[in-house]
């Protein structure tokens, strides 16, 4: 007798989506905490240009979808 044994793979899983928005996040409390420069050395200005670089930086990775209630259930459904 043999046995077969199958492997389901998911492209873009739940976990994988959820995994990537907490490493965001992540990263953007930790370039708001850097973005304060609590080191009474920097002056407003080096923070200002800081953080209009962060927003810069913010609006190219906006290209990445932001699933509504509908598309969520859809893709939890899978």
């Amino acid at each position: 007798m043999g046995h077969v044994v199958l492997l389901a793979k998911c492209v873009k899983t739940v976990e994988e989506q959820v995994r990537a928005s907490a490493e965001h996040k992540l990263g953007v409390a930790n370039q708001s905490i850097t973005a304060g420069f609590f080191d009474n050395n920097t002056s407003a200005e080096d923070r200002r240009e800081y953080l209009e670089s962060l927003l810069r930086e913010c609006k190219k990775e906006e290209d990445a979808p932001v699933l509504d209630d509908d598309a969520l259930n859809d893709v939890l459904a899978r």
